[in-house]
Protein backbone atom coordinates (compact mmCIF):
# COMPACT_ATOMS: atom_id res chain seq x y z
CA UNK A 1 0.00 0.00 0.00
CA UNK A 2 1.13 3.38 0.62
CA UNK A 3 3.47 2.59 3.35
CA UNK A 4 5.22 0.35 0.59
CA UNK A 5 5.11 3.38 -1.75
CA UNK A 6 6.66 5.44 0.71
CA UNK A 7 9.20 3.10 1.71
CA UNK A 8 9.98 3.33 -2.45
CA UNK A 9 10.04 6.88 -2.69
CA UNK A 10 12.35 7.53 0.70
CA UNK A 11 14.56 4.84 -0.36
CA UNK A 12 15.03 6.28 -3.79
CA UNK A 13 15.82 9.93 -2.43
CA UNK A 14 18.33 8.19 -0.42
CA UNK A 15 19.59 6.91 -3.20
CA UNK A 16 19.56 10.49 -5.66
CA UNK A 17 21.08 11.79 -2.13
CA UNK A 18 24.43 9.29 -1.99
CA UNK A 19 24.72 8.45 -5.55
CA UNK A 20 23.66 11.78 -7.56
CA UNK A 21 26.20 13.69 -9.76
CA UNK A 22 26.99 17.19 -8.82
CA UNK A 23 27.28 17.84 -12.23
CA UNK A 24 23.95 17.86 -14.21
CA UNK A 25 26.07 17.79 -17.30
CA UNK A 26 26.96 14.24 -16.46
CA UNK A 27 23.80 13.38 -17.71
CA UNK A 28 24.84 12.15 -21.50
CA UNK A 29 21.56 12.29 -23.56
CA UNK A 30 19.38 14.55 -21.18
CA UNK A 31 16.95 17.18 -22.58
CA UNK A 32 17.52 21.12 -22.05
CA UNK A 33 14.46 20.88 -19.80
CA UNK A 34 15.89 17.49 -17.80
CA UNK A 35 19.56 19.39 -17.05
CA UNK A 36 17.71 22.51 -15.96
CA UNK A 37 15.43 20.57 -13.45
CA UNK A 38 18.41 18.14 -12.30
CA UNK A 39 20.25 21.98 -11.76
CA UNK A 40 17.27 23.12 -9.90
CA UNK A 41 17.42 19.88 -7.87
CA UNK A 42 21.40 20.65 -7.38
CA UNK A 43 20.48 23.81 -6.44
CA UNK A 44 17.90 22.84 -4.08
CA UNK A 45 19.49 20.03 -2.34
CA UNK A 46 23.06 22.45 -1.92
CA UNK A 47 20.46 25.08 0.00
CA UNK A 48 18.64 22.26 1.78
CA UNK A 49 21.55 20.38 3.29
CA UNK A 50 23.42 23.72 4.06
CA UNK A 51 20.72 25.00 6.25
CA UNK A 52 20.81 21.29 7.99
CA UNK A 53 24.45 21.93 8.13
CA UNK A 54 23.97 25.50 9.89
CA UNK A 55 21.13 24.40 12.29
CA UNK A 56 22.45 21.42 13.42
CA UNK A 57 25.89 23.70 14.64
CA UNK A 58 23.61 26.64 16.05
CA UNK A 59 22.01 24.05 18.40
CA UNK A 60 25.04 22.38 19.24
CA UNK A 61 26.89 25.30 19.20
CA UNK A 62 24.71 27.28 20.91
CA UNK A 63 24.14 25.51 23.95
CA UNK A 64 26.71 27.36 26.38
CA UNK A 65 28.68 24.59 28.00
CA UNK A 66 29.93 24.29 24.90
CA UNK A 67 30.30 27.99 23.71
CA UNK A 68 32.50 28.73 26.53
CA UNK A 69 35.18 26.19 25.30
CA UNK A 70 34.71 25.19 21.44
CA UNK A 71 33.36 28.71 19.63
CA UNK A 72 36.89 29.57 18.83
CA UNK A 73 40.22 27.80 18.50
CA UNK A 74 41.56 26.53 21.88
CA UNK A 75 44.61 27.97 21.55
CA UNK A 76 42.80 31.49 20.76
CA UNK A 77 40.62 30.96 23.75
CA UNK A 78 42.57 29.29 26.43
CA UNK A 79 46.16 29.46 27.93
CA UNK A 80 47.29 26.59 25.27
CA UNK A 81 50.26 26.52 23.12
CA UNK A 82 49.00 26.33 19.60
CA UNK A 83 52.22 23.56 18.43
CA UNK A 84 51.77 21.70 21.64
CA UNK A 85 47.95 21.27 20.58
CA UNK A 86 48.51 20.99 16.92
CA UNK A 87 51.26 17.69 17.63
CA UNK A 88 48.38 16.43 20.32
CA UNK A 89 45.47 16.66 18.16
CA UNK A 90 45.65 15.86 14.18
CA UNK A 91 42.63 17.95 13.22
CA UNK A 92 42.02 21.07 15.64
CA UNK A 93 38.21 21.80 15.07
CA UNK A 94 35.97 24.44 16.40
CA UNK A 95 32.65 26.08 15.95
CA UNK A 96 33.80 29.28 13.95
CA UNK A 97 36.00 26.97 11.31
CA UNK A 98 33.39 24.58 11.33
CA UNK A 99 30.92 27.69 10.43
CA UNK A 100 33.48 28.95 7.61
CA UNK A 101 33.77 25.67 5.57
CA UNK A 102 29.96 25.52 5.35
CA UNK A 103 29.76 28.97 4.19
CA UNK A 104 32.92 28.42 1.72
CA UNK A 105 30.89 24.79 0.78
CA UNK A 106 33.75 22.47 2.10
CA UNK A 107 31.58 20.07 2.15
CA UNK A 108 29.41 18.37 -0.69
CA UNK A 109 25.83 18.88 -0.69
CA UNK A 110 24.95 14.59 -0.49
CA UNK A 111 25.01 12.02 2.34
CA UNK A 112 28.60 11.77 2.34
CA UNK A 113 29.18 15.63 2.49
CA UNK A 114 26.55 15.49 5.39
CA UNK A 115 28.34 12.76 7.15
CA UNK A 116 31.94 14.85 6.79
CA UNK A 117 30.37 18.03 8.53
CA UNK A 118 28.95 15.33 10.90
CA UNK A 119 32.25 13.79 11.26
CA UNK A 120 33.77 17.29 11.86
CA UNK A 121 31.36 18.37 14.88
CA UNK A 122 31.96 15.09 16.61
CA UNK A 123 36.00 15.79 15.94
CA UNK A 124 35.13 19.13 18.43
CA UNK A 125 34.18 16.91 21.40
CA UNK A 126 36.33 13.94 20.68
CA UNK A 127 39.53 16.14 20.50
CA UNK A 128 38.73 17.54 23.86
CA UNK A 129 38.54 14.11 25.41
CA UNK A 130 41.81 12.93 23.60
CA UNK A 131 43.98 16.40 24.82
CA UNK A 132 42.01 16.57 28.30
CA UNK A 133 41.87 12.71 29.08
CA UNK A 134 43.37 13.19 32.02
CA UNK A 135 40.78 15.32 33.53
CA UNK A 136 37.16 14.06 33.98
CA UNK A 137 35.62 16.73 33.25
CA UNK A 138 36.55 17.77 30.22
CA UNK A 139 36.03 14.10 28.89
CA UNK A 140 32.81 14.44 29.99
CA UNK A 141 32.10 17.23 28.03
CA UNK A 142 33.46 16.10 25.12
CA UNK A 143 31.16 13.17 25.50
CA UNK A 144 28.36 15.06 26.04
CA UNK A 145 29.02 17.36 22.81
CA UNK A 146 29.25 13.73 20.94
CA UNK A 147 25.87 12.62 21.82
CA UNK A 148 24.33 16.13 21.12
CA UNK A 149 26.27 16.49 17.60
CA UNK A 150 24.74 12.95 17.03
CA UNK A 151 21.59 13.49 18.18
CA UNK A 152 20.82 17.04 16.64
CA UNK A 153 22.63 15.66 12.91
CA UNK A 154 20.31 12.81 13.33
CA UNK A 155 17.20 14.95 13.31
CA UNK A 156 18.31 17.42 10.66
CA UNK A 157 19.37 14.77 8.65
CA UNK A 158 15.67 13.49 8.83
CA UNK A 159 14.08 16.91 8.47
CA UNK A 160 16.29 17.99 5.67
CA UNK A 161 15.20 14.50 3.67
CA UNK A 162 11.73 15.51 4.32
CA UNK A 163 12.41 18.63 2.76
CA UNK A 164 13.97 17.06 -0.33
CA UNK A 165 11.32 14.89 -0.75
CA UNK A 166 8.71 17.08 -0.26
CA UNK A 167 10.48 19.16 -3.08
CA UNK A 168 10.80 15.96 -5.40
CA UNK A 169 7.13 15.31 -4.95
CA UNK A 170 5.98 18.62 -6.06
CA UNK A 171 8.27 18.77 -8.94
CA UNK A 172 7.39 15.74 -10.63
Amino acid sequence: GSRAASVERHSSLEEQLSTRSSDPGDMPGATKQELKMARAFEVRQRDVLKKAMLAALKAVGGRQEFKESFSEPVWDMFEIDRGAYEQAVAKPMDFKTLRALIGKDAYRYDKGGFEAFRSDLLLIGRNCQQYNSDVEEYVELGQELVDAANEECDKRWQQAQQELQSGVLMSR
